[in-house]
């Protein structure tokens, strides 16, 4: 793919540029001695928790995916598992979404299914995050008062992933019609583009099979909302040994400003956009800029260990390397 040849070969100029970029906005007017303070009250005993909680996650989005591959073709979870966090410590390695690339290449192989198939329960995967998102914080709001403003937001966010799970679930209903979409306009297409629209659909049918069975769609949901749970949990944890004393609600805010704004990795591991959205989001509290800013470098070190321990472990254990993954993955094509 020479597009993603060229592209790989600039990046490697302007990625240093950017994170250069990024930590200078984030370091500006900041004052050491009081990152200094907000680090000497730290309490350690809560970086357990925070260790606790951050490990348990990609473990259950593991169990996640397995349940939305498992619909359509057996997997041991190891093997998800090996896949997944490779794919996430790529993520955080390479910039603009690599590591999907790589998941997708490393589950087709391993798997012996379709890239196309491959790719659907990926977006099952993103699909479900946001739904069960909402979930959860509709089922917070039962509990925590969150401010009208959030609410509203919620409430839209909540109505645009409900249109498009039901069409997800049209698409299931009328499948003869919609899956035939490609022999209907069959003499319309060129052959070669026929060939892989027809591919495409059908591997989407087998991605889209999780959320027929309710077995598998239970099982999905339920692994979504423990997901969010344990993110939540590292955030308020942490709250509670920075001793900042932040509303319940306050970890959800968090947790989805800085979700929103690490979608697209543009820098390696995201420094400095993932520390930019903590002081941000932390900001609407009151707290200082030092504060949030040392809470978003402990924060993210403790999100990236799961990355490095699990990820690195498989890729020394099945002898891969960052070229090989970097070089091999984005030639494979999708379609």
């Amino acid at each position: 793919m020479p597009y993603w040849e060229n592209f790989r070969k600039y990046q490697k100029l302007w990625a240093p540029a950017a994170v250069f970029a990024l930590l200078v906005v984030v370091l500006r007017d900041i004052q050491l001695p009081a990152v200094w303070h907000t680090v000497s009250r730290l309490k350690p005993q809560y970086l357990l928790l925070v260790l606790g909680f951050e490990f348990l996650i990609p473990l259950v989005r593991s169990a996640r995916w397995r349940g939305i591959i498992a619909a359509h073709q057996p997997v041991t979870f190891k093997k998800v598992l090996s896949v997944y966090a490779i794919g996430v410590l790529s993520n955080f390695l390479l910039p603009f979404l690599a590591g999907v690339a790589i998941r997708l290449w490393l589950l087709a192989r391993r798997v012996k299914v379709a890239k196309t198939f491959a790719f659907s329960t990926i977006l099952l995967e993103v699909l479900f995050d946001a739904f069960s998102l909402i979930v959860f914080m509709y089922a917070a709001s039962f509990i925590f008062r969150f401010p009208e403003s959030f609410v509203r937001i919620e409430s839209i966010v909540f109505g645009a992933i409900l249109f498009f799970f039901s069409l997800f679930y049209l698409s299931l209903l009328h499948r003869k019609w919609f899956f035939g979409l490609p022999e209907k306009l069959e003499k319309w297409l060129p052959p070669k583009i026929h060939f892989k629209l027809s591919r495409l659909f059908s591997s989407f049918r087998d991605g889209l099979s999780s959320l027929k069975k309710a077995k598998y769609l239970l099982t999905v949901l339920f692994f979504s909302v423990l997901s969010w749970t344990c993110q939540a949990g590292v955030i308020y944890s942490l709250n509670f040994g920075f001793g900042l004393s932040l509303p319940p609600y306050a970890a959800v805010l968090i947790m989805i400003v800085n979700t929103v704004a690490i979608m697209i990795p543009v820098t390696p591991g995201n420094l400095g956009i993932f520390q930019l959205a903590t002081i941000f989001s932390l900001g609407l509290f009151g707290v200082s800029k030092e504060a949030a800013l040392t809470f978003g470098v402990v924060l993210h070190f403790f999100d990236l260990l799961p990355a490095a321990a699990l990820g690195g472990y498989f890729m020394l254990r099945e002898g891969l390397s960052v070229e090989e993954l970097e070089r091999q993955a984005p030639r494979e094509p999708v379609f």
